[in-house]
């Protein structure tokens, strides 16, 4: 009996300490699931913070924008107006970026073939040229780029595009420029920007 006893003692002290232990680990389960809950929440604020950033940038730009346009209507000097369109061109391009930014879930990537898509767009309608003479080509594994690689490919594609329709082509030639941005291997790219 006192074996029996020794042994009945043992095992209470054996649950109470696994008891204490289950304890332990759900409060330590609830921690973590409160810094869990924590963190999406900051992530969540921080995200609608981004989105905010990018579009008051993309408004700042757009009045940058408005200015230069007022400014060029009102030029008569043909060069200082080409001037003032380049310089437009480039600041819608930096504009896009950012609406893309804020209109979607990823505030650091962009969606490759719809801001191409919109710049292409843009840069044909500032020269006075029929979108439909502008193809676009967009061949990627992965349709989001970071934001650090879309800028310059953004503005590297509105110089080239700007200075075909500047300078390609009389009023009477038909115009046929063709964009294409593809990707090669796994962090490489090629674009490429042709007329006829």
């Amino acid at each position: 009996r006192k074996q029996v006893s020794r042994q009945n003692a043992e095992l209470l002290v054996l649950n109470r300490r696994i008891d204490l232990q289950k304890a332990e680990l759900e409060r330590k389960a609830k921690e973590l699931e409160q810094s869990i809950l924590l963190a999406h929440e900051r992530n969540t604020r921080i995200e609608t913070l981004m989105k905010e950033l990018h579009h008051r940038v993309k408004n700042n730009l757009q009045v940058i924008s408005s200015l230069l346009a007022l400014q060029y209507n009102r030029m008569e000097d043909n060069p200082a107006r080409q001037s003032l369109m380049s310089s437009r061109t480039r600041i819608e391009a930096m504009s896009l970026i950012h609406k893309s930014l804020y209109q979607h879930e990823n505030v650091t990537e962009v969606e490759m073939e719809t801001y191409l898509k919109s710049l292409v767009q843009l840069v044909a309608a500032s020269y006075g040229r029929e979108e439909s003479h502008v193809s676009l080509h967009v061949k990627l594994n992965n349709n989001m780029v970071d934001i650090d690689r879309a800028i310059p490919i953004g503005l590297i594609v509105n110089e080239l595009l700007s200075n075909a329709c500047k300078h390609a082509f009389d009023e009477k030639q038909d115009t046929r420029i063709r964009v294409s941005f593809m990707q090669e291997g796994d962090a490489g790219y090629v674009l490429q920007v042709a007329d006829n």
